[in-house]
């Protein structure tokens, strides 16, 4: 068996908030894989039990955590059987209980990041559009609460800040706030370059970098660089479950899933040839054309072309195929099916 001791599992692809940057309240995801829902207790217990190795879970990907209702139940029962709970890649927090605020502290969850874009009601929903500010500092105060009553440092509190245009001015400010709060604070650039993108010069050494992949274990194991590819590395090191089980690979693949957790062993889904294919494409030793990377921005600008020759040597055919016939043959179905239409 497959020795796995971390995953990320979406919680939720559900989410409260419209955000100009996320596609997920357009509703972009709901024909797709990763669907519109919540994970289960259930669910989750039958993905968990597959896993005997298992110590850490990531509870994150499109949605909002505490938008789960089995919540609780889930911190509950991984609290458990050991296993340590993050949500690293970020809450809005905006809507939450008071008895999952009191979960996460009492059952030892062990990171949130939070993110709060501005110091103001009017800066912040710039971008967290339909948030409020105030709760989330509510919410923040019920967690440093708890984290007092029980005599409890987790879960570690960061303050992730996406810096724009119209906010950089607070980021002073947010420091200070932050630290008031027993936060640590976290400077992010927008991936986005649609929405308000700021010149590099204006985050100078502000910039840090990023929290995921840092330790020297991770980054030994590491079959790519950890820094430039940390969304790859998922595929080695922090598997990405959705909420129904489909198995993604990393957070960033909505297109096409591996296959089915609850469906299916996950120790043989990660053993099969598309999966083990994909890896080793990702670091020039494989060629497939069926992966879920080829419709990816992160490998067809800069893996795809770093390896363009070794693929070819790898697979001619399949690489010329790909390159030029894929290409006319999907050109001449589009235009069969806008004929039919017309008709």
């Amino acid at each position: 068996m497959q020795n796995i001791n971390a995953l990320r599992i979406d919680a939720s692809t559900v989410c409260q908030l419209n955000c100009p940057c996320c596609p997920n309240p357009e509703g972009l995801f709901k024909d797709t894989c990763v669907g519109y829902g919540t994970l289960s207790i259930d669910n989750f217990k039958k993905i968990v039990m597959q896993l005997p190795g298992l110590d850490k879970i990531e509870l994150s990907n499109y949605g909002e955590v505490f938008l789960n209702k089995d919540l609780l139940k889930i911190l509950a029962f991984a609290h458990a059987k050991g296993i340590a709970i993050d949500m690293s890649n970020g809450v809005n927090l905006n809507t939450a209980t008071e008895e999952q605020l009191k979960a996460v502290v009492k059952y030892r969850v062990k990171h949130i990041v939070v993110s709060i874009d501005g110091t103001t009601q009017e800066t912040y929903s710039r971008y967290r559009k339909k948030g409020n500010i105030g709760n989330v500092f509510k919410h923040i105060e019920t967690i440093n609460h708890y984290k007092k009553l029980y005599g409890s440092e987790e879960p570690k509190l960061t303050w992730q800040y996406i810096a724009f245009s119209y906010n950089v001015k607070q980021i002073p400010i947010a420091k200070s706030m932050a630290l008031g709060e027993k936060m640590d604070f976290f400077l992010k650039k927008n991936w986005d370059t649609s929405f308000d993108q700021l010149n590099d010069n204006d985050l100078a050494a502000e910039t840090e970098l990023s929290l995921e992949w840092k330790t020297a274990i991770e980054k030994k194991r590491a079959p790519i660089d950890p820094e430039k590819y940390p969304f790859c590395l998922q595929l080695w090191l922090k598997q990405q479950i959705n909420w129904n089980g489909e198995v993604l690979g990393c957070c960033v693949n909505f297109w096409q899933s591996y296959g089915n957790a609850l469906k299916s062993d996950l120790t043989e889904i990660l053993k099969t040839t598309l999966y083990l294919k994909t890896k080793d494409m990702l670091i020039g030793k494989a060629f497939i054309t069926q992966s879920p990377c080829w419709r990816c921005d992160i490998f067809l600008s800069d893996i795809y072309p770093r390896y363009r020759t070794r693929y070819f040597m790898i697979s001619p055919f399949n690489f010329l195929f790909k390159l030029f016939i894929e290409k006319r043959l999907r050109k001449i179905i589009f235009r069969l099916k806008s004929i039919a239409r017309i008709k």
